[in-house]
């Protein structure tokens, strides 16, 4: 399902889900006028510039397995970079893809409940900024954003690009290769490698407390990030936000 313009793909492919789209329906756009991260975050979406896509997978899932088809869409997202584009792409836990210290993707899954108040599908949504300019993203997030193929002021300089199409469908086969083999759990050995948190500083979000130090440990067998707490306390976070400093020699990479 190819669209010009949505309001977000994640909401066209819910409807598309009610409406009965089976297993691997897919709804890209070239442009989003309310896409949408986790916690309600907007996502920049302009057209021409991007991957907007959205997938209707019918798996057995529940909360628990949502957070483990997030890190096994990430997984996937790295794959088809790398194998399309030549790019190494790492991963910020818990569903942000970096380039080059930059987010360049982010990734939403959110469940279906069927008439049963059970979740009967899940949609994969991800928004990949695969074009930019210096000037091009909104000024909050010119020193966040990156984009796979970043241009240069100098109109002399060519950029071989892949194209659109190609990363797409990467995108796309990758993604269902991933979600058909989440009780594997094989992706998770390519998530723990692309991770930038272990080794680092952190803060993460208790909604009683506010903003907790900690430092990562690792990523655990669902997906979640094993932290020590400043009193020596390990625990394992599986939902929340993360922040993190990075200082980063790996934009080198």
């Amino acid at each position: 399902m190819l669209y010009g313009e949505l309001a977000s793909t994640n909401l066209t492919a819910k409807e598309a889900a009610k409406q009965g789209a089976v297993h691997c329906t897919a709804v890209l756009a070239d442009s989003q006028n309310s896409g949408r991260g986790r916690l309600g975050r907007s996502f920049f979406s302009p057209p021409g510039r991007g991957i907007y896509l959205s997938a209707v997978l019918r798996i057995p899932t529940d909360e628990t397995s949502l957070l483990r088809l997030t890190t096994a869409v990430c997984t996937a997202v790295c794959l088809a970079v790398e194998r399309v584009c030549g790019l190494r792409a790492d991963i910020k836990w818990v569903n942000d893809v970096y380039l080059r210290g930059r987010k360049v993707c982010g990734i939403l899954c959110e469940g279906v409940l069927g008439t049963d108040q059970a979740i009967s599908s899940v949609i994969a949504g991800i928004g990949i900024n695969y074009t930019a300019g210096p000037d091009d993203f909104p000024p909050e997030l010119r020193e966040k954003a990156g984009a796979l193929y970043m241009e240069s002021r100098d109109s002399a300089q060519s950029i071989p690009f892949a194209s659109r199409e190609a990363l797409a469908a990467a995108l796309l086969r990758e993604v269902l290769f991933q979600a058909e083999h989440l009780s594997d759990g094989a992706y998770l050995e390519e998530y723990k490698k692309r991770s930038l948190l272990p080794g680092r500083k952190i803060y993460f979000t208790d909604p009683q407390t506010g903003n907790i130090p900690a430092s990562a440990i690792g990523i655990d067998d669902l997906g979640g990030l094993i932290v020590r707490l400043e009193d020596g306390t390990v625990k394992a976070l599986h939902s929340g936000e993360v922040t993190v400093r990075f200082e980063f020699n790996e934009e080198k990479r």
